[in-house]
């Protein structure tokens, strides 16, 4: 699957214009995989690679994951992520960053310094996702100099348990809040 570069809208080789924003699309000798250069020089990612590793939404993520390569060079761009601002630990469980988790879910016990952690987040979610996924292809291609699309899926991918704790204590944490309001109500 590729990409349209100016909008990010998913086209296919087919098509000479973007049925989104009506632009040109180059057409590729070869390959039909629109490559982007790893900062490492370790190869390049297609963004069959890319589709492969992400899964869930990954027309909304190769677009932002060009933005942060320009000519083979690693460039950080502020984007806003909503999912990582307003629930920034589920987010960063849900697409196995296990160590950013880790990090935010101790600078949320801090008072103040929890909400600028979560705009910190928001504007940041797609380059630490961008660099999580970049290092984990690369360390397989390095290992098994290919990486095939079961292999992506199988080290990428998501978590889909966290939706349903995530839930779960959401619901738990609107009864405790119930229960605080209404019992003493009915203890008077």
């Amino acid at each position: 699957m590729s990409f349209c570069a100016k909008c990010g809208n998913a086209v296919t080789d087919a098509m000479a214009f973007c049925g989104k924003c009506g632009n040109a699309l180059k057409k590729e000798s070869g390959s039909t995989a629109t490559a982007m250069s790893a900062n490492s020089g370790s190869g390049n990612i297609t963004d069959e690679e890319y589709t492969a590793f992400v899964q869930q939404k990954a027309e909304v993520y190769i677009p932002k994951f060009k933005q942060f390569t320009v000519k083979g060079m690693d460039n950080f761009t502020a984007t806003w992520h909503w999912p990582a601002f307003f629930a920034g630990f589920s987010w960063l469980l849900y697409r196995k960053l296990y160590m950013w988790a880790a990090i935010v879910f101790v600078t949320n016990l801090i008072p103040y310094v929890a909400f600028v952690s979560s705009i910190v987040l928001g504007l940041s979610a797609h380059y630490l996702y961008f660099k999580h996924t970049r290092e984990k292809i690369n360390a397989l291609k390095t290992v098994s100099n290919t990486a095939s699309a079961a292999d992506l899926a199988l080290i990428g991918g998501v978590n889909k348990w966290v939706v349903v704790v995530s839930i779960v204590l959401g619901v738990v944490v609107l009864l405790g809040i119930a229960a605080a309001i209404v019992i003493p109500i009915v203890m008077k």
